[in-house]
């Protein structure tokens, strides 16, 4: 049974090649790895979709993330996910106490501070920390939950039962039927096939959860 799509900020560090659990929370691998030959992989550090998190930096080390708010100190760092324009324009809030310095991209920021995904966050010494999203978008048999929606592509309501994709971006449920069905009626249209985007917000569909953008070396 479907569930509803998912999508949240990921910060991506580059850690020895297998990476282990530190503080407060576990580094996970992400997908991929590093340059051929190289040392070191891409760890992830997943964000909530909402409400504050709370990274404590520290000198040369990885940041760590926690979800209590705690003492305030010098190295204690405010970051909320914003999903601004139904979803389409998401953004990383971050609040820098003033015994921490913050840069994005290269460039000092204020205290205050708005990244995107692909921007490149440095504190004080600590390593840098690439701001990407997870997307984890659903499909299967439609349920309660996503059950009663209108299909944007060929207008008909979805049933219980019936298979369905939902944008993870905009939250669209659309039909995806396989496309030799006999009964659309009973099984709905195969509508996912008749473009690489949402027919609402237009945003390339992604079938399968994971990172939307890794760093390279061509970067």
């Amino acid at each position: 049974m479907a569930k509803r799509s998912k999508r949240w900020f990921s910060l991506l560090t580059e850690v020895p090649a297998a990476p282990t659990a530190t503080g407060d929370s576990a580094l996970e691998a992400a997908e991929g790895e590093g340059p051929p030959g190289a040392a070191w992989a891409w760890s992830r550090l997943d964000l909530p979709p909402v409400g504050p998190a709370y990274l404590r930096t520290h000198s040369q080390e990885i940041a760590i993330l926690t979800r209590e708010a705690g003492q305030w100190s010098d190295d204690t760092v405010v970051v909320e996910s914003l999903f601004l324009d139904g979803g389409r324009s998401p953004r990383l809030l971050i609040l820098v106490p003033p015994g921490q310095r913050l840069s994005i991209n290269g460039e000092p920021a204020s205290r205050v501070a708005i990244a995107a995904m692909r921007d490149v966050l440095a504190f004080g010494n600590a390593h840098p920390m690439f701001v990407s999203l997870f997307e984890q978008p659903v499909m299967g048999l439609a349920g309660k939950a996503l059950a009663g929606a209108t299909c944007p592509v060929c207008k008909t309501v979805t049933s219980a039962g019936q298979e369905v994709w939902q944008c993870a971006v905009c939250s669209a449920v659309v039909h995806n039927a396989k496309p030799d069905s006999a009964d659309a009626e009973r099984d709905g249209y195969a509508c996912l096939t008749l473009s690489g985007v949402c027919p609402v917000c237009k945003q390339p569909i992604r079938t399968n959860a994971g990172l939307i953008w890794i760093p390279s070396e061509k970067e």
